[in-house]
């Protein structure tokens, strides 16, 4: 129920349990309309929180992430491996 020490150079978490409730604050929602299906998996510094629509349509949903300075949510990658894909890439580029 969480990634170890998968990117917490970069400051994510992974530790989903409690990530929802907290992308929830009522400072966000008029930025960032979650749903019952919206599966929040990440976050960053608790000002980002990356999170996908586990709604059945797809096995490799978009995901989106939410910026607490950018007021609003928005897509980020295509699919959800993409999004570790990336992660893993820049991991490699900059953990030198």
């Amino acid at each position: 129920k969480g990634a170890g020490e998968f990117l917490s150079s970069d400051h994510v978490t992974f530790e989903y349990e409690r990530l929802f409730e907290q992308a929830q604050n009522a400072e966000y929602a008029t930025y960032c309309e979650l749903t019952d299906r919206s599966f929040v998996f990440a976050e960053r510094e608790w000002c980002q929180f990356f999170f996908f629509e586990a709604d059945g349509s797809c096995d490799d949903p978009p995901v989106f992430k939410f910026d607490d300075g950018d007021f609003g949510s928005r897509q980020v990658t295509r699919t959800f491996w993409e999004f570790i894909e990336e992660r893993v890439v820049d991991y490699e580029i900059w953990d030198l």
